[in-house]
């Protein structure tokens, strides 16, 4: 089943509210809704920040969806690499979402498994959506306890 990004964007902004942080959480909803452009002097501001090793920064410009795909995985890189759990969980789930290159699947696995180490609730989640890519006779993953889902 392939995932649609505003599906991705839906499970970051999960995964920042499960791991309790307040300024992701406002942030990826900000992006979810499709809102106003950021300025030049913010997508700059924010650049110079995630370039510092500000994850939360990364993270704010990957979900940016004026940016073009190529841009959004650069900074959802970032992000991950930063160490910022949401960010290594978006990876993860845009990683599983291409399908432009095989090994995206087994990269997918790899950051989810981190995300799961640092605490993300959803990386289990992620894990058996990559896992149903490879096959979907599988079970059908479901959300962990408790958590909404919003349509």
């Amino acid at each position: 089943m392939q995932w649609p990004n505003a599906q991705t964007l839906l499970f970051l902004f999960l995964a920042a509210w499960f791991i309790g942080d307040a300024h992701s959480l406002s942030t990826a909803h900000a992006a979810e809704s499709d809102g106003p452009r950021l300025s030049k002097t913010a997508v700059k501001e924010l650049q110079i920040r995630a370039l510092e090793n500000d994850g939360r920064a990364a993270l704010r410009l990957s979900a940016d969806p004026h940016l073009g795909r190529k841009e959004q995985m650069y900074w959802a890189r970032i992000s991950a690499e930063d160490g910022f759990p949401p960010g290594i969980y978006n990876l993860g789930m845009s990683l599983n979402d291409d399908d432009s290159d095989p090994l995206n699947r087994v990269r997918a696995r790899y950051w989810l498994k981190l995300a799961k180490v640092r605490g993300v609730r959803l990386a289990d989640f992620g894990l058996c959506l990559v896992n149903r890519k490879d096959d979907p006779a599988l079970p059908v993953c479901q959300l962990p306890p408790g958590t909404v889902e919003i349509h």
